[in-house]
């Protein structure tokens, strides 16, 4: 029964595969360039990323990853990161010079980033306070409507008071003009 289950298991093991150890850095680095000759770009970043996070004194993955990604429109603060160690690690190398000029390109990116973010800042922190203004406008004009709904509401009540006064003394009127002549004089001398 043993036998058969360690059989088992080796005719298993080689169906799925032994796991795999994962590549080195010179691996990754090799991987990388090859994604990156085919067209792969996102792959190809992922391999230098994993060749300079195993190994950060491989300039050349610094160098090909900053060049990716700018080229990629990443963020310009890990291109100028990757292009200064790349330039820490080779200042006489003959890429030094394109290392530089894009370093100051991203460095210009990154201002632009910056200048971009204090503007939005500065416009959130005027559409916050035009906000508050607003809201406060809103909420004087709720308190006058609802002023105002108690001034209707007072003045409907008069009315509906004077209304009933009216009411009445059109039926006095209606009963003085239907009495006879001499009852309305004697209604007259009652009333002093």
């Amino acid at each position: 029964m043993k036998k058969q289950l360690i059989f088992i298991m080796v005719v298993f093991a080689f169906l799925v595969g032994c796991p795999k150890e994962a590549p080195t850095a010179e691996e990754s680095l090799r991987l990388g360039l090859k994604a990156q000759i085919d067209g792969n770009t996102q792959e190809a970043i992922r391999h230098y990323k994993d060749a300079v996070r195993q190994s950060s004194d491989l300039a050349t993955a610094h160098f090909d990853l900053a060049i990716l990604l700018q080229d990629s429109d990443s963020d310009p603060a890990e291109v100028y990161y990757h292009f200064r160690t790349f330039l820490d690690l080779q200042p006489a190398s003959q890429r030094a010079t394109i290392a530089l000029e894009r370093m100051r390109r991203a460095e210009e990116d990154l201002e632009n980033l910056i200048s971009v973010r204090t503007r939005s800042t500065n416009a959130v922190a005027i559409l916050r306070r035009q906000l508050d203004e607003l809201t406060q406008t809103l909420q004087e004009k709720e308190k006058n409507l609802t002023e105002t709904q108690g001034i209707v509401n007072t003045l409907t009540q008069r009315n509906e008071q004077l209304e009933k006064d009216v009411e009445r003394l059109d039926k006095r009127i209606q009963l003085l003009l239907d009495m006879p002549v001499a009852t309305k004089e004697k209604e007259e001398e009652k009333q002093p």
